[in-house]
C-alpha cells in the first residue's frame, strides 16, 4: 500500500513529536535506496529509516537492525560530512505533498534533507542553505528526465504539481466547484482526482465515512 499525503501527515506528526531538537549521531546507507539516521533526543536513541525504494518508499522510526556495508557509499559519506552532530530544528510536509523536509543546523549552517515518497520517483536529496543540491541518492540528469533534474550543483525544485487543490486550504464553496455535478465516475475518484495527497484507499475511506 503506497503512502499518500494523509499518511505523510501522520508520519510527520510522529517525527515532530520524537525528533525535533534531536542530534544526529550516526548515518548509515544500507543499500542503494535505504539510509538510517541515529538521532539522540530526550536521553533516547531513535533510528530513523528513510527509503527511496520504487515500491517500498517510506519514512519511519524503527528498531530493526541492518547489516551495514563495511565501506560507506559516497552519498552516505556526504550526509555524514554535512549532517553528523547537526540538530534537527524542523520537519515539515510542504503543501500536503508526499514530501518531508528535514531541516538541520550544523555550525550555524542550514541543510535540508528532502525525502520524496513518490513510488518509482522516490528520492532523498540533500540541499544547502542556498537551495543548491549537494547530492541525491538517485541522480536525475536531463537524459533521464527533461522536466526535472537532481544532481550536485543544480537548484532544488519541488516536483511538478498536479492540477489538484490542497484539501487543507479549501472551503465548502471551492469544494463544490471542484466536484462538478456532471462528474460521472465513482465518488471516491471525484475526491482522488480533485484533491492533492489523497490516494485511492484514503478516498474510499472518506466516502465510506461520509455514508455515500
Amino acid at each position: 500500500m503506497s503512502l499518500d499525503g494523509i499518511m505523510v501527515v501522520a508520519i510527520n506528526s510522529d517525527l515532530n513529536k520524537n525528533l525535533i531538537d534531536g542530534r544526529i549521531d550516526k548515518i548509515y546507507q544500507v543499500d542503494n535506496h535505504l539510509i538510517t539516521l541515529l538521532i539522540r533526543n530526550n536521553n533516547y536513541n531513535y533510528k530513523l529509516l528513510i527509503s527511496s525504494h520504487p515500491q517500498f518508499s517510506r519514512v519511519n522510526i524503527t528498531d530493526k537492525k541492518f547489516n551495514n556495508p563495511l565501506k560507506a557509499p559516497d552519498f552516505c559519506m556526504l550526509l555524514r560530512k554535512y549532517l553528523i552532530r547537526g540538530k534537527i530544528v524542523s520537519i515539515e510536509q510542504p503543501d500536503f505533498e508526499r514530501i518531508l523536509n528535514i531541516e538541520v543546523i550544523l555550525h550555524k549552517n542550514k541543510y535540508n534533507l528532502f525525502v520524496e515518497i513518490m513510488g518509482k520517483y522516490s528520492n532523498i536529496i540533500l540541499v544547502d542553505q542556498d537551495g543548491i543540491v549537494l547530492d541525491s541518492i538517485k541522480r536525475v540528469t536531463e537524459d533521464i528526465s527533461r522536466e526535472r533534474q537532481l544532481y550536485p550543483g543544480i537548484k532544488y525544485k519541488f516536483p511538478p504539481k498536479q492540477d489538484k487543490s490542497n484539501p487543507l486550504l479549501i472551503n465548502k464553496e471551492d469544494y463544490y466547484n471542484r466536484i462538478d455535478s456532471n462528474f460521472t465516475q465513482s465518488s471516491y475518484k471525484a475526491i482522488m482526482y480533485n484533491f492533492r495527497g489523497i490516494g485511492p484507499y484514503s478516498a474510499r475511506e472518506i466516502v465510506f465515512r461520509a455514508g455515500l
